[in-house]
This record gives structure tokens, C-alpha cells and sequence, in this order.
């Protein structure tokens, strides 16, 4: 408890470091789309039927409906990948949602940790995680013909692909996959938390191909955007938008009965510092110890549907064998581990 306690005074006492910050347009957005991320967590959307409407977690939405559900993927092969495809007709919008990681066989995906050949997807000399790209492709064929035919329908729409956490790591590749497909198709990319997914070939071909319209966003000292360590040739995409609120969710539970609604982390426009360059010290970076309770307070609590008290013990302990090793590497080189056991925030 003492030791919790102390790395939040060290989040909300540290001197912010300077920046360029977001204007309230791309707030609305970064916010919109962390609830596309969430969705992907609720098995609810994981259902027959064609055309349902989509449901998300408590406070995100004025309503559930908001999107419609056109195809999901739950669990698919060894690998567990899951996702949803969904439309927003109110923005025009094509979402392809990855889930993050909720089980030990994602875990598996994440322990993958040696580089691979990706060259087909973005060049000469592009490496990516092997574990991130077997689950991208235990998909991708599926991924790609539901979009065509959904865009087909809807070629004014735009596509947004995003995902939190492994889901992050599976929106990159699937970005890099559907530009080389279509390069002239409008679609941008949103991920939240995600660690390193190849190599720094791969990260640029993320950076050229999306430009303005990539968003990788970090929340203060989440531990798991520093995973795969850069000493291994992983490299994350440019520009970083780092979150620099602190997290209010449990510091307000206590007086929850006077909020209209369950406390979700407040982010102004002026808390989001946009970081150019692929590892920029401003910004996850910076901070000399870490907090996994930082990584599923991205606007609102984006794995909330994932919540399982019974596996969550097991969760916590891999969630503390990885902090120990990002506490042991910070004494030295700033690089994370080869594996990400903790991409769940604690969920199972």
C-alpha cells in the first residue's frame, strides 16, 4: 500500500515535460476511439447474427448501439485472436477492433518473442514480432475480404483500426497489411498502450504510409509501451501522445455516491504532449518506475468488460514478475523485456 501510494505521488508531483499538445477536435477522437478499443473486450459483441449493435463498457456512450456490428473474429486458431469489424454511420466510419489480451493463450502469443521475417507486408528488411504476426495472420485473410466488402458498401467511409495492448500491436500490423492492400484507401491508425512490434523498418513503414493520421498513445508510467526492449531491434512508430493526467478512477471511487456517474480519467487537451520521434524521452520513457494500474486508464477504463476476479490473482503476479524486471532494466539501459505478460492490466 505505502509503495503504491508513493509512485502516485511520483506520477502527480513529477515537473511535466514541455510539448506541443492536441487541440479538442483530436481530444473528442483519441476519446471516441479508446471506446472502439473497449469494445473489442466485451464478449457481448461476439455474437450471431449480422448488422447487431455493438455495446460497450459503462460510460462510454450515451448508448449502446452507437456502432453496428458487421463481422467478428473470437478465439480464432491457437493464438486467440479476436476482433470485431463495425461501422459508425454517425462518423463515417469503418472500425477494425483487436481485443487485447484476456487469456494464457494470449500470453503464449505475447511470450513469441523472437523477430520474423515481414517483408511482405512492409519491405525489404522488415522484422516484426513473430508471436504478434502468427496472430495477425491466423486472420488476415479473414480481416481483409469482411473489409473489402464493407468498404465496397461504404466507399465514402473512412477505416479506423485501433486496438489497446496486444489488440495495439495486432492494429499495427493490420494497418501496414491494408495500406500495402489498398494504399489510396483513407484509414487511420489509433492504438493505446501498445508495446514495440518490429523493427525500426517496420515502425517507419507504419510512419510514412498513415503520416498525420497515426496515433500511438501512452498513459504516464504504463509499463507495457516500454515492452520489447529496443536493445533486441524493436522500435515503436512516431509521434507518441502521451497522457500526462493522473489516474483519478480509485482516488474518486470513495466519494463515487456524489458523482453523477463512475469516475473515468479526466483528459483536457492541454494533458496530451504529441512526441515526435519513435522513442522520445518526454514521454513513457521518462519515468523511473512504473504502474500497471496506468495501463487500462486510456479516457476511460478500455478493458472493463475483461474484468474476472477469478483469474485476476494469477494475472497480478505475472503483472509483478514483469514490473521487477522493467525496475531492474531502468537502473541501466532504458529497454523493456522480450515478453509481455502484463498486456491485460490484470485481466485474465
Amino acid at each position: 500500500m505505502l509503495l503504491s501510494f508513493l509512485l502516485f505521488l511520483h506520477v502527480i508531483f513529477i515537473i511535466p515535460p514541455c510539448g506541443a499538445t492536441v487541440n479538442s477536435a483530436l481530444l473528442a477522437t483519441l476519446e471516441r476511439v479508446s471506446g472502439y478499443a473497449a469494445a473489442a473486450y466485451c464478449r457481448t459483441n461476439y455474437r450471431s447474427g449480422a448488422d447487431l449493435p455493438a455495446t460497450f463498457p459503462p460510460n462510454t456512450f450515451d448508448q449502446d448501439g452507437f456502432c453496428e456490428i458487421v463481422h467478428s473474429f473470437l478465439n480464432v486458431n491457437e493464438h486467440d485472436t479476436s476482433g470485431l469489424i463495425m461501422l459508425d454511420h454517425t462518423n463515417e466510419a469503418i472500425i477494425i477492433t483487436f481485443r487485447g489480451t484476456i487469456s494464457h493463450t494470449d500470453w503464449n502469443t505475447n511470450l513469441e518473442g523472437l523477430q520474423y521475417d515481414a517483408s511482405d507486408i512492409c519491405g525489404e528488411g522488415c522484422i516484426a514480432h513473430s508471436g504478434f504476426l502468427a496472430s495477425w495472420e491466423s486472420v488476415a485473410d479473414n480481416v481483409k475480404s469482411n473489409w473489402t466488402s464493407v468498404l465496397q458498401q461504404y466507399p465514402q467511409y473512412d477505416t479506423i483500426i485501433t486496438g489497446h495492448s496486444l489488440g495495439g500491436t495486432l492494429a499495427h500490423i493490420c494497418a501496414a497489411s491494408l495500406k500495402k492492400m489498398r494504399p489510396n484507401a483513407t484509414m487511420s491508425l489509433y492504438t493505446y498502450a501498445s508495446p514495440r512490434v518490429g523493427n525500426l523498418i517496420f515502425a517507419n513503414s507504419i510512419n510514412e504510409g498513415f503520416g498525420n493520421n497515426n496515433h500511438r498513445v501512452t498513459h504516464l508510467n504504463d509499463p507495457v509501451p516500454r515492452l520489447l526492449g529496443r536493445l533486441f531491434g524493436f522500435d515503436h512508430t512516431s509521434p507518441e501522445y502521451h497522457i500526462t493526467s493522473p489516474h483519478i478512477r480509485k482516488a474518486l471511487s470513495a466519494n463515487k455516491k456524489t458523482l453523477a456517474k463512475p469516475a473515468n480519467l479526466v483528459v483536457a487537451a492541454d494533458d496530451i504532449l504529441v512526441l515526435p520521434g519513435p522513442e522520445n524521452e518526454a514521454g513513457s520513457l521518462r519515468y523511473s518506475c512504473t504502474n500497471i494500474e496506468m495501463h487500462d486508464e486510456y479516457f476511460i477504463h478500455i478493458a472493463a468488460c475483461a474484468v474476472d476476479s477469478k483469474t485476476s490473482l494469477l494475472s497480478r503476479f505475472a503483472i509483478d514478475i514483469c514490473h521487477i524486471l522493467l525496475l531492474c532494466c531502468n537502473s541501466g539501459l532504458k529497454f523493456g523485456t522480450m515478453w509481455d505478460p502484463v498486456s491485460n492490466g490484470g485481466h485474465p
